[in-house]
Order: C-alpha cells, then sequence, then structure tokens
C-alpha cells in the first residue's frame, strides 16, 4: 500500500490541540447548557477526552462526526485521526477522493497520472499486465489482496473506513494515542499491535498479529 498523504506530518505536531481546555473529566458545553446554572451535574460531565455534543460524550481525536470539535464532519471516505480529517492509511487524496495511488489507473504512482485504457496500475506504474502476485480487479487496478482496503482478501470485499485490510482480513485499528513511535503502551493496553503506517510514518493501534 503506498501513501502520500501530506496530513500524516500534520498528525503529529496537531492532532492534540483540540483537547478541551475544561477541568478532568469535565466536557466543553453548549452555551444553553453553560448558561443554565441548574443542569444536572452528572448528565453535563463527560469522561476525560470527552467532550459533549448533541446531547451525547463523544472523542473528538476520533469522531468522524465531531471530529476535533463538535459539528466538524469529515468528508466521505476521510476518517478522524487524532483531531484532524484526512485519508485513511495507504491512501492518498486526490480530486477530493482518498485513492491507492499504487492501483489506481487514475492516479498511477500520483495524483493526476491515469494510465492508457489497454494498461493497468500496477505498484504504481503504469504496465501490460499485472506484476506477480498482485490481481487485477475493476478498474484496470492490480491489487495486493493481502493488504488493499478497498479489495481485503478478494476483488469483493471492502473493509469499513475504521478498519485496515492485514493478511487478507479487516482489522479494527486506531491512532496510538501519545506515542510519536512504536512500540507505544496505548497499543499494549488495549492489547492492538503497534504498527507506523505512512509517509512519513505515524504509529496505530491494530487488532493484528502482524503489521500490514
Amino acid at each position: 500500500m503506498t501513501s502520500g498523504n501530506p496530513a500524516w506530518s500534520v498528525l503529529l505536531l496537531a492532532g492534540f490541540a483540540f483537547l478541551p481546555s475544561c477541568g478532568p473529566g469535565i466536557a466543553a458545553l453548549p452555551e444553553d447548557a453553560q448558561e443554565d446554572g441548574e443542569a444536572d451535574a452528572e448528565i453535563n460531565t463527560c469522561p476525560e477526552g470527552f467532550i459533549r455534543c448533541d446531547d451525547e460524550c463523544v472523542d473528538p481525536m476520533r469522531s468522524d462526526v465531531h471530529c476535533g470539535e463538535c459539528d466538524r464532519s469529515c468528508r466521505e471516505q476521510e476518517i478522524c485521526l487524532a483531531g484532524l480529517c484526512a485519508c485513511p492509511p495507504g491512501t492518498t487524496a486526490c480530486d477530493d477522493e482518498c485513492v491507492d495511488v499504487s492501483s489506481d489507473a487514475g492516479h498511477c504512482g500520483e495524483c493526476e497520472r491515469p494510465c492508457e485504457e489497454s494498461r493497468v496500475c500496477s505498484s504504481g506504474e503504469c504496465l501490460v499486465e499485472c506484476d506477480e502476485g498482485l490481481v487485477e480487479c475493476e478498474g484496470r487496478s492490480c491489487i495486493d489482496l493481502a493488504s488493499c482496503n478497498d479489495h481485503c482478501g478478494s476483488c469483493e470485499t471492502a473493509c469499513e473506513d475504521d478498519e485496515i485490510c492485514v493478511a487478507s482480513g479487516c482489522r479494527d485499528f486506531e491512532p496510538a494515542d501519545g506515542c510519536g513511535a512504536c512500540p507505544c503502551a496505548a497499543c499494549d493496553d488495549s492489547g492492538y499491535l503497534c504498527c507506523p503506517l505512512g509517509d512519513p510514518q505515524v504509529p496505530f493501534c491494530i487488532d493484528a498479529s502482524t503489521c500490514p
């Protein structure tokens, strides 16, 4: 899987800038709730690291509809990583889409680099046929079924936005909170494996026994 998403470098520097400035365990509340001094304290508090949006506690570091702050939704295909909307690991933002430039015939190797109709995109190059070990799926894309989120294990199987393809299976993953590199205690605490992803590499916790 290939990525060139500039958002990865931003994640390390700015990903944690959106934490609420309230005291421990107290979430930022809507203005009407703040003005209502009789509001139930138990209802108006959230666990540490969460904020209250639309009468529910959400994690602004990971919520796709409240990313970084309330009512800040990520676009289709994007996910919320450390409070910033970004393309999933292994994909690049091209024309408002998140694509795998290693296999996308319309953006082969880089954005806006289409292959001719008679060629496929294989490992970021426009070729007559796929490289050994890759399978041609729809759109003249040469896919590694063991690690492709859109074609995981087979051309017809796609992982959810909050999953990543590892060893031909879709696995849950999450940011490695508080870590700049692997190993990471946050992953150990959740029983996940710490894996560096992206370019530059950023650590993620993945529910798998091996990294993609």
